[in-house]
């Protein structure tokens, strides 16, 4: 039998083939791991954006309902001089709202949503009185989001009131749309 003395005095190392065999072996693994790594950092990253973007389109679809369902008064953008022609991609309607007292004088505000290189604008304008609105005076714009390509089948059922809500978001990894069906309970004006 050979005692532990023994062993330890009759071993002088490793030898080359061992040597050999242990890196081989250790850069295998070194590399699975590295390739694991890489590729769960990728997907968190992918689906990082994914949440982003559907995101985006919940808020933009939710802030238009919001602001369309408290409207004193709905538009057709085909009434509304050069609306069309300026903003070839708006929504098809303009809505205002009367906010009393604001500053001390009744202000109207106007406004109207458009999309433009896959982004979703807002323009509006406000003013001290109820106007005959034209697409020049809607000047203040503000970017809603982004990654929009279209208000899908977005349309009006003037007669009964509803507003149908489409938006189709789009990006190289994600399709989708949001819809929403709105009760205008505001006056047309159509």
């Amino acid at each position: 039998m050979w005692s532990i003395r023994q062993l330890l005095r009759n071993k002088k190392g490793f030898t080359l083939l061992e040597l050999l065999c242990g890196l081989c072996i250790g850069s295998i693994v070194v590399g699975i791991c590295l390739s694991m790594l890489t590729y769960s950092s990728k997907s968190n990253v992918s689906a990082e954006q994914t949440d982003e973007l559907l995101y985006n389109g919940n808020f933009a679809i939710e802030y238009m309902k919001y602001e369309i369902q408290n409207a004193d008064k709905v538009i057709d953008a085909n009434g509304v001089d050069n609306l069309n022609d300026l903003y070839p991609n708006n929504i098809g309607l303009v809505v205002m709202e009367y906010q009393p007292k604001y500053s001390g004088v009744d202000k109207y505000v106007y406004f109207t949503y458009y999309i433009q290189n896959d982004r979703l604008y807002r323009l509006s304008k406000r003013f001290d009185g109820e106007v005959a609105i034209i697409g020049e005076a809607l000047t203040e714009k503000n970017e809603l989001c982004e990654s929009i390509e279209s208000f899908g089948d977005t349309y009006i059922d003037w007669d009964n009131k509803m507003l149908y809500l489409d938006l189709e978001i789009c990006d190289k990894r994600l399709e989708n749309r949001f819809k929403s069906t709105i009760l205008l309970s505001c006056s047309l004006d159509y």
